[in-house]
C-alpha cells in the first residue's frame, strides 16, 4: 500500500480477510447507471448484518456512453423480467429509463471531496444511483 486513504490492501488479503485487521470484506464495484447495481444494492444489507465488510467500488461500465447519454434501445423481456423481479423481491422500485446517461462525472463526484475523502459513494441513501431508475420511461 502507498499509504493514501483509498488504498485497499492486496484483493487476497481483502478476500480472505487475513489483513492486518482480520475483517471479511465483500467488494462492490458498481456504476449508477447499472440496473443490475441497482438491485444489488440490498446485498450489501445482507453482508454487512453477517459481518462483512462491504468496500464499495465505482467503476464506468459503459464508457463509449457520451456526454449527453443516449437511446436505451432494445432489452431483452428475460432481461427485464429477471431485474424486475430482483427488484421487487428487495422491495425497490423499478421504472427502465429511456435514456441511459453517461455516469462519469456523476461516479467523479462521488468520489471527489474535501480530505480524508469516503472510500466512495455507498449506493443504499436517495438520489442518483436510484434516480435512472425510478424516474420513469422519459427519463434522461
Amino acid at each position: 500500500m502507498a499509504g493514501h486513504a483509498n488504498d485497499l490492501p492486496p484483493i487476497d488479503q481483502l478476500i480472505r480477510g487475513d489483513g492486518p485487521d482480520g475483517a471479511r470484506r465483500v467488494l462492490h464495484w458498481y456504476d449508477l447507471m447499472c440496473p443490475f447495481c441497482y438491485v444489488g444494492q440490498q446485498r450489501n444489507t445482507i453482508f454487512a448484518a453477517h459481518g462483512f465488510d462491504v468496500v464499495e467500488l465505482p467503476f464506468q461500465a459503459h464508457p463509449e456512453i457520451p456526454p449527453g447519454g443516449r437511446p436505451a434501445g432494445e432489452r431483452s423481456d428475460a432481461l427485464v423480467a429477471r431485474i424486475g423481479a430482483e427488484a421487487q423481491a428487495s422491495g425497490l422500485p423499478l421504472a427502465w429509463p429511456a435514456r441511459l446517461p453517461n455516469s462519469r462525472m456523476a461516479l467523479a463526484a462521488a468520489e471527489s471531496g474535501p480530505p480524508p475523502r469516503p472510500r466512495c459513494l455507498p449506493l443504499a441513501p436517495e438520489g442518483a444511483v436510484r434516480r435512472p431508475f425510478r424516474a420513469g420511461p422519459g427519463s434522461r
